[in-house]
């Protein structure tokens, strides 16, 4: 038995890797080969979980009872997993398999594997990734808002509005564009200078911001021109209402410097058989209108095209 025994400790020296061997009843280490005690120290006498661990109780996470049948034999199964060793402060990927000893004692054989150096590696791979995806995030806010104003801008108005399509085509929900105009802005930057007339255009989106409804998509379309996109609007008469009010909320500011300003607003109620095209060239006829016959202004393209 002493030969047998010397020649499984020959084998598992002959192991580049750290190699323990314990009883699976008693928990007692029956062997460690060089490399092992290189790295932990002293195991004589001791429980696998005090020479390792430096616990007082067996590892919640032994998986000594996967590795044996309902006899308590070897099953020949091999299980590898990872684990972080608190006590030294390593990452280790460890292959466990049970064996009969020489002694007739079952054994489980632990092969430790020292993989820190990659965990930190893979620990900085997965730092750099959630970087690269902050960056990303952060870069696609900027790709979609106007960089005066802060509102969505125009590229992201044309993706809603796709969207938008898309649903009522497949869901039936049906929603309203506003296009909205500020009216003799040329004036503004004519008399005030066009810093001040930045300065309008950036009041002008911060009031409609806060007079529409958070799921309401707003943006600047070019210039002094601004859409709203409404979505899950029931009726005509329900946007109707709302952008009228808008309309006089905007003629009863006070902007900063140059007092009062109005808008016109050309407003279309989508259908079925719509495009972004034809939605778009809807709002924009009813806006032109409001603006040639007076300014200040809700026009609706549905009742324009019934006269």
């Amino acid at each position: 038995m002493m030969i047998e025994n010397h020649l499984f400790e020959a084998l598992f020296e002959m192991i580049p890797f750290g190699v323990y061997v314990v009883d699976i009843e008693t928990y007692e280490m029956v062997f460690a080969n060089r490399t092992y005690r290189e790295t932990h120290g002293d195991w004589d006498n001791k429980a696998c979980y005090e020479a390792i661990y430096k616990e007082d109780s067996p590892c919640y996470y032994c998986k000594i009872q996967q590795l044996i049948d309902e006899q308590g034999k070897p099953n020949n199964k091999t299980l590898i997993f990872e684990r972080f060793n608190e006590y030294n402060e390593r990452w280790y990927q460890h292959h466990e398999k049970t064996l009969c000893w020489p002694d007739g004692r079952v054994v489980k054989y632990t092969i430790e594997v020292d993989i820190s150096a990659s965990k930190v590696m893979q620990n900085q791979l997965a730092e750099a990734h959630a970087l690269l995806a902050l960056k990303n995030k952060e870069l696609m806010e900027i790709n979609r808002h106007d960089e005066l104003t802060k509102v969505f801008n125009r590229s992201h108005l044309n993706h809603v509005l796709a969207e938008q399509i898309y649903n009522m085509e497949r869901y039936q929900s049906l929603f309203s564009v506003v296009l909205l105009d500020i009216d003799d802005f040329k004036k503004i930057n004519d008399t005030h200078g066009h810093l001040v007339g930045d300065t309008v255009l950036v009041e002008m989106t911060r009031l409609i911001s806060s007079n529409i409804r958070q799921f309401d998509c707003f943006g600047r379309w070019g210039g002094e021109e601004f859409m709203i996109i409404t979505p899950h609007v029931k009726s005509m008469d329900d946007t109707k209402f709302f952008v009228e009010k808008l309309c006089t909320i905007i003629a009863n500011h006070d902007f900063a410097t140059v007092g009062h300003c109005s808008c016109s607003l050309g407003v279309t109620h989508c259908t079925p058989n719509d495009t972004m095209i034809s939605v778009v060239k809807n709002a924009d006829d009813a806006l032109y209108f409001a603006k040639a016959h007076g300014k200040n202004q809700v026009v609706v393209y549905d009742e324009l095209a019934q006269k």
